[in-house]
């Protein structure tokens, strides 16, 4: 399994490959981009970077999820996650200032970019991760007779008296149509 040393410096190797000028296909707004890193992401999601312009350059964080370190030995997050969020970085600086459409999010500019640093360029991965969280689920029985299952805080407007309308069949949701336990 990988460590977070060697997370930190995957993230220098990338970011040293970016400030390359005569290697990176486009050009950037800063020659000396930084970013930290920090190991506290938890759910569904792999990596997330945020980034924002400061007058001395673009401020970066990037989000590690310590679960996603353990899959396939470490080798997902040191091949697809942090060249995915180095790009997102680089796409900050090279249009982040200008809000050119295809360098938000993940638009062609930062998919080009994906694909520059080695990362597969795809939005998002399906690896597994589990939800940080998970919700109760309270099951009803419509009028109409249509089982449905309300989360925690319709299941209690229910419960003081409210009604839910369902689109597809008309029928109501009364107190009294519950029909269990919390699952």
């Amino acid at each position: 399994m990988i460590t977070e040393s060697d997370v930190r410096t995957r993230l220098y190797e990338l970011l040293r490959k970016a400030n390359d000028p005569a290697g990176c296909p486009v050009k950037l707004y800063s020659t000396s981009l930084t970013a930290n890193v920090v190991f506290d992401l938890k759910g569904r999601a792999a990596g997330m970077c945020r980034t924002r312009k400061t007058a001395t350059g673009i401020d970066c964080v990037i989000r590690i999820n310590r679960e996603a370190m353990k899959i396939d030995e470490g080798t997902f997050v040191m091949q697809e996650v942090m060249p995915h969020e180095v790009a997102h970085l680089l796409s900050a600086s090279v249009f982040g200032a200008t809000g050119f459409p295809q360098f938000k999010g993940h638009g062609h500019g930062w998919r080009t970019l994906a694909i520059w640093l080695g990362a597969s360029g795809s939005r998002t991965c399906s690896v597994g991760l589990k939800p940080s969280r998970s919700s109760k689920t309270y099951p009803y029985r419509a009028s109409c007779g249509t089982a449905i299952e309300l989360g925690a805080i319709r299941h209690r407007k229910v419960q003081a008296g409210a009604f839910l309308k369902l689109r597809t069949t008309g029928g109501k949701v009364r107190a009294e149509h519950y029909v269990g336990s919390a699952a």
